[in-house]
């Protein structure tokens, strides 16, 4: 990219207007030069007005494929757009897929999803069931402490996830799955 191009596009990407915002996140998109704007495009995907421009900048984001701009994220899991919503789930499974992730991402991004298990849409607890799997057995604790919280929709989903990754086919009782992980984790040294 040039550098007037790369000073036209960080003006477009500091204009609070959402056609400037567009334009701009096409010419990264062409230039495939996403990560020197990265901090842009989280405060357009934070602030902008319009959703499809915060979805625009949600997708041009997933492109840099860092767990750093996940972290960014996770409050879109909460937003009121559904397309918002999935999308970050993508990103998250996407890097799950791809990276290794220490205990403590992991248990981040687990916590944020986990609440989804529980929404009303089907296909945002599909996706957040899919994910919360692809987590693993970083989950598995988080999903247990789960059980307490969540109404029976979300805990019927949790309980499918926990023996979807355990092999187990316990009841919804907490104390059960409680006491089968500390056991295997005294076993594997968790």
């Amino acid at each position: 990219m040039a550098d007037w191009q790369a000073v036209s596009t960080i003006h477009k990407l500091r204009d609070g207007n959402s056609g400037q915002r567009l334009q701009a996140m096409d010419i990264l998109e062409n230039n495939g030069d996403f990560r020197a704007y990265h901090d842009l495009l989280v405060i357009t995907m934070d602030e902008d007005e319009n959703n499809n421009t915060r979805l625009k900048a949600a997708r041009t984001l997933g492109m840099i494929s860092d767990g750093e701009l996940v972290n960014q994220m996770l409050p879109l899991l909460k937003d009121q757009d559904k397309r918002l919503v999935l999308l970050t789930i993508a990103e998250i499974h996407h890097i799950v897929m791809y990276a290794e992730l220490s205990k403590y991402t992991a248990r981040s991004w687990a916590r944020a999803i986990k609440p989804l298990l529980a929404n009303e849409d089907q296909e945002i607890r599909e996706s957040a069931r899919y994910t919360l799997y692809r987590i693993g057995e970083y989950m598995i604790g988080p999903l247990i402490d789960a059980l307490e919280n969540l109404d029976d929709t979300g805990r019927t989903e949790a309980i499918r996830v926990l023996r979807e990754l355990t092999g187990k086919k316990f009841k919804n009782d907490p104390e059960i799955w409680r006491a089968w992980w500390a056991e295997q984790g005294k076993n594997k040294g968790i």
